[in-house]
């Protein structure tokens, strides 16, 4: 999901829950990972807060 960071930036818990859902995986795991990914990589501070808000 980090090679798309105009989609993951536009709406990342929409993006996040369409691959949950296309991998058939829980979606609140999916939003976690993706959120503390995000955490690690300067770039993705902002998705990072945006999904953070929505844990």
């Amino acid at each position: 999901m980090l090679n798309f960071p105009a989609r993951l930036a536009a709406d990342a818990a929409g993006f996040a829950n369409r691959m949950a859902a296309l991998l058939d995986l829980d979606t609140r795991r999916v939003r976690r990972y993706l959120a503390a990914r995000c955490a690690l990589e300067p770039d993705f501070w902002g998705v990072a807060e945006q999904l953070r808000g929505e844990l």
